[in-house]
């Protein structure tokens, strides 16, 4: 009776132990795809943008493209807000940061687009952009700081 109760608790505890590793995993990856995914929404905004600096009859263009970047944003968003902080070195918290800074970002280039699109202003344009980019590449940066801190705390190999 002692080794079937016994035996039931170890497997119990090999259950427990296996979904909970499973879990950390999904939360990591969650985490890593998102971070991703923001990474390729910047890159493809900043493929495109160029073309619209001192282009007065394309503003709405870019106000289209901004748009569709600040769609993407939310949706990569969605599945980190939905997560369940666990501690992971401040990990998600940075991500979601990072989100809204490139949320901002988008909102920042919609109400400068007036100024973007002069042909007057096209050092001014670029100058903003080179600003707002860096604020986002310093976030990036900081949180592959933290990776490289939650891996190595918890034996877990870089994404």
């Amino acid at each position: 009776m002692k080794n079937a109760g016994l035996l039931f608790l170890l497997s119990f505890l090999v259950v427990l132990t296996s979904c909970n590793n499973q879990t950390i995993t999904n939360y990591n990856n969650t985490i890593v795809a998102a971070h991703e995914e923001l990474l390729k929404i910047n890159q493809d905004f900043s493929s495109q943008y160029e073309v619209f600096i001192g282009k007065p009859k394309s503003k709405a263009q870019f106000q289209k493209l901004i748009a569709e970047a600040k769609t993407k944003i939310a949706e990569a968003k969605k599945p980190v807000e939905a997560l369940i902080p666990i501690n992971d070195e401040g990990m998600r918290d940075k991500v979601l940061e990072m989100f809204l800074a490139c949320n901002n970002t988008m909102y920042v280039f919609n109400l400068k687009s007036d100024m973007i699109t002069n042909p007057a202003k096209k050092e001014e344009a670029l100058m903003l952009f080179l600003t707002e980019f860096q604020k986002l590449k310093t976030l990036d940066d900081e949180i592959r700081e933290i990776q490289i801190t939650y891996a190595q705390n918890n034996n877990s190999q870089l994404r």
